[in-house]
């Protein structure tokens, strides 16, 4: 207390102007209110309590450290500025609880304004070890992972301790302390082992590393001057450790954290006397009067400095404010501190708080055991670029909880569940339940129970003639037919006695069990509705027939039972004899089986079987004398001389024979078992009789008809054409097949002597053997002379052709595949021979082809539906043929490459073999053949030669016209080009323009006469063209457009 009285005065009992104390809180609230009645200035160098910022209650207090509130406004300040927004609060002995309130207070007002998202996790005071037990525990149940502890030193550990024997350590559990007591090195050797904190120092200094602790400012050394004493900042902190070093022989207690507040107590009283006393010339006696206390405290309100422990300036109506109002208050410096070292040096200075904000010492370490997980933050401000900054969360709950911003990690009730990382509890489905809470997933309804709501808590038992016999079940199903439920929560229902089956479903007991089907020597056979009975069994229904279960069975349209065997079922070909419905149902009044023929006496009209009439007999009369008739002329027209052109009768005959042919492959399509429509059905069965020609399939149909066989649904197999003859079973087939086999022999030897005719036909025509010719003329004088063995060719067509039908008879599709084959390679054999002596059986032939094909394609879309073994093998086949198409583009590429290698002109003479398709024959040998041919001509003469030409085929005079066209344009002899033609011209050999117009000028003038001959002899040709460039020409005689384009490309 500062008092001014005279040196004979005593001190007691004089009026008192000011008082400097105390450090205590408690203590200054008594000295305080005393303060207040006698109207006298108090400044209190270290008294913090937030409740002697009561205005009304305290009003000449002031202080010089800084209210407990900036101990947790420094804290406040740090987790907003790292996002923390979930919290957790403890405090402890009565005088932290100003300091919890104030925290609180301001997470309130930021909610009020809407301008930052904080939730209070938990708010709870620990004074016992049991309530640190309890708040670790909420702690970890309300996943707080940001906390702030208004804690003495003691009560601080009891709680960490807790929480490092529930592994919640750093980072990802953060700690924030408003120091309380003693929070110095050294304390986590002072507290552990004690009964309330039964954990080693190690332990304490694992779970407490990155601790932050916020509490008043120590002594400033730095080069700042005191606003007061006019004294170096450094130098007092300085002499003050000197000093306190000193005292006591060394053993003096140094207290920087105190000392620097009564050193600025101090100044601050001095500083306000002088102010009033010296400044405003009051005099001694003055300070006796209640304006002068009050002058004083306003004093001190204005004040505003340098001090020892920072700037001093107090809390004012004007600058600077506080909500609420706390006159006489000072936010001064805060130290934050953090664990970062080991047992007896835990704590190093992170960072100083001021009225303007924070500034770091260095970089903040979440934990000091994980160098990893740090902040940089030594260059004063922290930089969150690279930065971790722990979430204030979990990352994921664990299954069967799912996060709560207020509860944390929540176990889900009853009737719920939550997989790992759910955002909310789901319902359990329908056919599960959970009776349990937290669960990863529900369980499903056994056998014999079920649920049909969300969210159920169990499952209900299926009730009598119910069963459900699989887990999840959402409802119950009736005991279906033959069977009975007799009791609640069957998984299956019981099985009638043998021979017995009840009338309909959901029966609770045996006695509903009754003989529903057909009763067999005591037994009841109850069949499927895609069955049938017989004879005490239930059979698969056979192919052809619609079955209900019972021992009859209706027919279906294209099938035929016999009313004898009436589950016997035989294919009809075609189809619409046999209408199905009952057995032995056959359409228009045909009969045998399957629906084979009309009765004696009749035959098949429009749709029914009619009566024969003599029309009928006349009718075959007429066609046998016809065909009696038509032998010789055939004979005549297939013995005519033979030559290398193609006479009217030749192409006249040649185009009967392709005719026939074609009807007769119309005829064997008509074999294939497809079912037509009628307006296709009469047209193959008037080609069928075609197929018969003996000069175009050389019996081949005749042969292979006992081999054309079909299966039927039975296992019986029928012939295609005679279906009510059973192969290899009726007493008719076995002689016709052993005729088919043996014709099948002749036909083959005749091949052979006809491929051997064909290969020695050259030879023999070579020497003049007209015997030969004329025993073979019929297979060789339809064709040209270079193509004489396409007649050899053709003879297998029609065998291969019936072979497509004998080959797959249970498979449709797959005989119109093969015969489109046969077909297909055919026509490309004849489109690129050409080999007809006239051009225009080629086309007919071509054309016919086409429109085979083209019909095979259409009637594709009758075909059957194809079982899946076939589906199966025609994918394979479609993989093969890409497989090939992709070797054969392959195999091109690397020719083409090839060839590069050589590089001449393409479709020259030397051109690689594998891409002219065939030896190239060389130019000097035809050079020599050419120039002999030319003595020959020569000899022959003009008259002579042309009798000679008279005698070649078309192709020949075509191809005689071609060579000298080709060789004329080489040479330039505009005169040997008879037709038009455009090509590139060698630079070899293709003469200038100058030398072809004095050429042309030369033999003009010589035309007709021995001149001519003795030039062409004399003259060589001119030299070649320079131009590496090939010149095109177009050429046609006496053309003046061909003229032009001439001139124009030269």
């Amino acid at each position: 207390m500062i008092s001014f009285v005279s040196k004979r005065e005593s001190l007691m009992g004089l009026e008192k102007h000011a008082i400097l104390g105390d450090s205590c809180s408690q203590a200054c609230a008594a000295v305080a209110d005393a303060a207040r009645l006698f109207k006298v200035l108090m400044v209190s160098p270290g008294c913090d309590s937030p409740s002697l910022s009561d205005r009304a209650r305290y009003p000449y207090f002031t202080r010089m450290t800084p209210s407990d509130r900036f101990k947790v406004t420094a804290i406040y300040e740090v987790m907003k500025l790292f996002s923390f927004h979930r919290v957790g609060v403890m405090d402890g002995p009565f005088y932290t609880a100003g300091a919890k309130a104030f925290f609180l207070e301001l997470l309130q007002r930021d909610l009020d304004a809407g301008s930052y998202d904080w939730t209070v996790l938990f708010d709870h005071t620990v004074n016992t070890f049991e309530d640190a037990v309890s708040a670790a525990d909420e702690v970890k149940m309300r996943d707080s992972r940001i906390n702030l502890m208004v804690l003495p030193e003691y009560i601080g550990m009891w709680v960490l301790c807790q929480f490092y024997l529930r592994e919640m350590l750093p980072p990802d559990y953060v700690w924030f302390v408003a120091a309380f007591g003693n929070w110095v090195n050294g304390v986590t050797a002072v507290v552990a082992g004690t009964p309330e904190c039964p954990c080693t120092a190690s332990q304490l200094a694992r779970v407490s590393g990155g601790l932050m602790i916020s509490g008043r400012s120590p002594i400033q050394s730095t080069n700042d001057v005191h606003g007061l004493s006019g004294s170096r900042l450094a130098d007092v902190s300085n002499y003050y450790n000197s000093a306190c070093q000193q005292f006591g022989n060394g053993q003096g207690a140094c207290d920087v954290v105190w000392t620097g507040y009564f050193y600025d107590g101090l100044w601050h009283l001095v500083a306000l006397l002088h102010t009033y006393l010296i400044q405003q010339n009051h005099s001694v006696a003055d300070l006796g009067t209640a304006s002068s206390r009050s002058a004083l405290y306003e004093l001190s309100l204005q004040q505003d400095y340098i001090g020892l422990t920072g700037r001093v300036r107090q809390f004012n109506s004007i600058e600077p404010t506080t909500i609420p109002s706390s006159h006489g208050d000072r936010d001064g410096v805060q130290l934050i501190r953090q664990i970062t070292g080991g047992t007896g040096n835990e704590f190093s200075d992170l960072a100083y708080r001021t009225g303007d904000g924070v500034w770091w010492l260095q970089d903040l370490q979440w934990s000091p055991f994980d160098n990893g997980k740090v902040v940089p933050c030594s260059s004063g401000t922290c930089l969150f670029g690279d930065a971790f900054v722990p979430p204030d969360r979990i990352s994921q709950c664990h299954a069967g909880s799912v996060f709560s911003v207020r509860m944390g990690c929540v176990d889900c009730d009853v009737g719920k569940y939550a997989a790992a990382g759910m955002a909310a509890c789901e319902p359990c489905d329908v056919g599960t339940f959970t009776n349990q809470t937290g669960r990863a997933s529900c369980h499903p309804c056994s056998t014999g129970t079920f649920n049909n709501v969300l969210g159920a808590e169990g499952c209900d038992e299926c009730g009598q003639g119910f069963y459900a016999n699989e887990t999840e079940s959402t409802s119950c199903t009736k005991c279906p037919i033959g069977q009975y439920g007799p009791q609640k929560g069957l998984a299956r229902c019981a099985d009638c006695p043998p021979g017995r089956t009840t009338g309909f479903s959901g029966a609770v007991d045996e006695e509903a069990c009754q003989c529903q089907g057909e009763l067999y020597q005591g037994q009841c056979v109850v069949c499927s509705f895609v069955d049938r009975y017989e004879a005490g069994q239930c059979l698969q229904c056979a192919e052809g027939l619609d079955c209900d279960g019972s021992s009859a069975a209706t027919v279906q349209p294209g099938y035929y039972t016999d009313p004898s065997a009436p589950f016997d079922v035989y294919k009809c070909l075609p189809q619409e004899f046999c209408p199905g419905g009952l057995p032995g149902a056959c359409a228009g009044g045909r009969e045998g089986v399957p629906c084979t023929q009309c009765p004696e006496g009749t035959a098949w009209g429009t749709g029914a079987c009619e009566s024969c009439t003599s029309l009928n007999l006349a009718g075959w009369l007429t066609a046998g004398v016809a065909g009696m008739l038509t032998i010789p002329v055939l004979y005549y027209m297939m013995n005519l001389k033979q030559t290398a052109k193609a006479t009217t009768m030749l192409a006249t005959s040649c185009a009967l024979a392709m005719t026939i042919s074609m009807l007769q492959n119309v005829g064997i399509v008509g074999y294939i078992s497809f079912s037509w429509p009628p307006e296709l059905q009469w047209m193959f069965d008037l080609m069928s009789f075609f197929t018969l020609d003996l000069q175009a399939v050389g019996f081949d149909c005749v042969a292979l008809s006992p081999m054309m066989c079909y299966t039927h649904p039975n296992g019986k197999s029928g012939m295609l054409e005679h279906n009510g003859i059973f192969c290899f079973e009726s007493a008719e087939h076995t002689p016709m097949f052993l005729a088919g086999l043996a014709l099948l022999c002749g036909m083959v030897g005749f091949y052979a002597l006809a491929i051997w005719a064909t290969i020695v036909a050259p030879s023999k025509a070579a020497s003049g053997n007209t015997w030969f010719l004329a025993a073979t003329k019929f297979l060789l004088f339809r064709f040209r002379s270079d193509y004489w063995w396409f007649g050899t060719f053709m003879l297998p067509r029609g065998l291969m052709l019936s072979l497509s039908i004998v080959a797959a008879g249970d498979s449709p599709y797959v005989q119109m595949l093969l015969i489109v084959s046969v077909m297909l390679g055919y026509m490309i054999v004849q489109l690129m021979t050409w080999p007809w002596k006239l051009p225009a059986l080629n086309a007919f032939d071509a054309t016919i082809s086409t429109a085979l094909i083209m019909m095979m394609a259409i009637l594709g879309a009758f075909a059957p539906d194809l079982s899946s073994g076939i589906q199966q093998r025609l994918t394979s086949a479609v993989l093969g043929i890409v497989l090939f198409l992709n070797l054969i583009v392959f195999l091109m590429l690397c020719v083409t490459v090839a060839s590069l290698v050589r590089i001449q002109a393409m479709g020259g003479s030397e051109e690689s073999v594998l891409l002219a398709l065939g030896k190239i024959p060389k130019p000097a040998t035809l050079s020599e053949k050419l120039h002999l041919l030319c003595r020959r001509i020569e000899e022959l003469g003009e008259h002579n030669l042309a009798k000679v030409l008279k005698n070649l085929s078309i192709y020949d005079l075509r191809m005689a016209a071609q060579i000298v066209t080709a060789i004329g344009s080489e040479v330039g002899e505009k005169r040997l080009v008879l037709s038009r033609r455009s090509q590139l011209m060698s630079t070899n050999s293709f003469p200038d323009l100058q030398a072809i117009q004095k050429l042309a000028t030369e033999m003009e003038s010589v035309e007709g006469s021995d001149a001519h001959h003795q030039m062409s002899e004399k003259r060589s040709l001119p030299r070649s063209v320079e131009s590496d460039v090939p010149a095109p020409i177009v050429e046609e005689s006496g053309n003046p457009l061909a003229q032009e384009t001439k001139s124009a490309f030269l």
